[in-house]
């Protein structure tokens, strides 16, 4: 069968849309089932195509930095022969369009799928984004819950210079050249729950041009077609309705009131106020992140680059690596990430995990680049072993100082090959934590440059450093960035994407300042507890936030909110965390 990137087996054609068409497929590395989404071939072409990979592009990236529980998940993003692809999770279950093809549903059902869907386009809107193509095929019912996908004409809200979507399921605003919101997905999700009610649409236009003369004709009550509760039809005409204003304010103010008219029982994972903390903007680094940017160009046109982070707990510099981390990919590269944290162990631990990601972001390239050093390297890495089984193993070991010379040399020659095959981007997470021998090997490899090779390392100050003499190495690299706390302006910027255009958060941004130092993390669990002690509260689809709020009370440092948050754990999730930490990794659950 096909493959994709050399990794992803395909095995069947799972659907085709107007932009792409998805594809399940098998991870030949892990052997997992995914989904994979690649753009159509006639949509690559000429000034068109140039758009259409710029909206997949951004696909991606908004996919990549949301993380929420009724919006589907992604990984890696990828560039072929073929053009873009990227893979997500694999949504077992059914569409909502076969499900309502059963006939229409019943009421709890509706409420049940209409609160997951406006649960995920809150956290979409939260960003500012507007979904533009809400139909029962983007929803898929898994496990008893609705998961949204297929974000291929998402657009930021306001001016839109294109009309996109589907017709049945588009807003009057979106087709008469007026700003748009996430209002414009509301309605959408009213033809949705109409449609789910009765068994029918609303307005049904199979043109954008029929819109105007469907819309002139009066919606029919979907109580004159099936039995639907007074206070749900009021809700879903309100929905319906055909200026935005008549419409509910968000998706947020949704969730309480489908949960009160369906009877159901509440569900913390869609809950507005972790959801928005937990949706929190990447700001004030932009400075740093076009310094990053410029590199990696730098490395695609044949140079080769490295820098250095540090900065102290909470400060964003894993955040920073992992935007840089997203825009790699999406320039084509090959992109292997570790935290030494996690890659704790013997000599050549953290260069051990790259190794391993090497082989499973790019598979062939990496048996090509491992097969001159493999009988020295399969020593180390059980993946070059696995790859080269026929070749012997090199068991001359000799001088101890000489055998590690040797490997650093092979290390490095294993990057450097790599490199000159894909363009490569390897970012390393808490270097304070690095075994001498991988920080040994990665400062040689940065001090003597790789082309095609773009290599980053962070590092945590404020905690006892593991190799001290390599890792001091490693600071000497040019550019070397030192994250200061976040500005007033920063931090007002953090809470404009936590609470919208709330009053007083410029006074609030302020007093944080003052509290935090401009901490990222500390400022957000400050914003955490302020929301769960409701002295900043949610209501009716807006936060208000209080002229004299008063940061007393608050926790007095990073460490003070982190304890704050276990202290808040139920007990058998804070026995599990202290498992975890004990083991310091992950734990596969029955």
């Amino acid at each position: 069968m096909a493959e994709v990137g050399g990794r992803y087996r395909i095995e069947a054609q799972l659907g085709e849309g107007g932009m792409g068409e998805v594809f399940w497929v098998v991870d030949t590395r892990t052997g997992e089932d995914l989904a994979l989404k690649r753009m159509l071939r006639d949509r690559r072409v000429g000034h068109r195509g140039k758009r259409a990979e710029l909206r997949f592009q951004r696909e991606f990236h908004t996919l990549a930095s949301l993380s929420h529980p009724r919006v589907v998940e992604v990984f890696d993003y990828g560039v072929d022969a073929d053009g873009p692809y990227y893979t997500m999770r694999l949504l077992e279950g059914e569409d909502l369009r076969d499900r309502m093809r059963e006939g229409p549903m019943e009421a709890t059902e509706v409420c049940h799928i209409l609160r997951d869907v406006a649960s995920g386009l809150a956290a979409l809107h939260a960003r500012g984004l507007v979904h533009r193509d809400l139909t029962p095929r983007n929803v898929r019912l898994v496990d008893g819950h609705a998961v949204l996908f297929d974000f291929g004409v998402l657009v930021d809200a306001g001016w839109v210079g294109d009309v996109a979507g589907t017709p049945a399921f588009t807003a009057p605003e979106m087709v008469r050249g007026v700003p748009i919101d996430g209002r414009a997905d509301l309605f959408a999700l009213g033809v949705l729950a109409y449609g789910m009610l009765t068994g029918k649409r609303p307005y049904d236009a199979r043109t954008m041009m029929e819109l105007e003369l469907a819309w002139s004709v009066p919606v029919e009550p979907p109580s004159a077609i099936a039995p639907v509760p007074e206070a749900l039809e009021d809700l879903v005409l309100d929905l319906l309705c055909l200026e935005p204003l008549g419409r509910p304010p968000s998706a947020a103010v949704l969730i309480d009131r489908l949960t009160a008219l369906g009877g159901l029982e509440p569900d913390p994972g869609l809950a507005v106020r972790p959801g928005y903390v937990a949706s929190a903007a990447f700001v004030g680094r932009e400075a740093e992140l076009e310094l990053l940017g410029a590199l990696l160009s730098d490395v695609a046109a044949g140079e080769p680059r490295a820098f250095y982070v540090e900065a102290e707990s909470g400060g964003g510099k894993s955040r920073l690596l992992q935007e840089l981390a997203i825009r790699a990919k999406l320039e084509g590269a090959a992109v292997l990430t570790t935290s030494c944290e996690r890659a704790e162990g013997g000599p050549f631990a953290t260069v051990g995990a790259l190794v391993e990601e090497a082989f499973a972001v790019a598979p062939e390239e990496a048996t090509r680049a491992s097969a001159t050093d493999a009988a020295l390297l399969g020593r180390l890495f059980p993946a070059i072993r696995e790859r080269h089984a026929k070749v012997k193993l090199d068991g001359d070991v000799g001088e101890p100082a000489e055998d590690r010379m040797r490997l650093q040399a092979a290390v490095q020659g294993f990057f450097r090959r790599l490199a000159q095959e894909k363009l490569l981007v390897a970012l390393v997470d808490d270097v304070q934590r690095c075994d001498e021998a991988s920080a040994a090997a990665l400062a040689g490899l940065a001090r003597s440059g790789a082309v095609g090779l773009l290599l980053g390392l962070a590092r945590r100050l404020g905690e006892p450093v593991r190799a001290p003499g390599a890792v001091a190495s490693l600071a000497e690299l040019e550019p070397r960035l030192r994250l200061a706390g976040l500005d007033p302006d920063g931090i007002a910027a953090l809470l404009r994407s936590l609470f919208g255009d709330a009053q007083h958060l410029s006074r609030l941004a302020r007093r944080m300042h003052r509290a935090t130092g401009g901490s990222p993390l500390f400022c957000t669990e400050l914003a955490r507890q302020l929301i769960e002690t409701e002295r900043v509260r949610y209501r009716d689809g807006s936060w208000i936030v209080p002229e004299d709020i008063s940061l007393k009370g608050r926790s007095r440092g990073l460490r003070d909110a982190m304890r704050a948050r276990v202290a808040a754990l139920s007990e058998p999730a804070r026995a599990l965390g202290e498992v975890l930490a004990l083991h310091g990794g992950e734990l596969e659950l029955a």
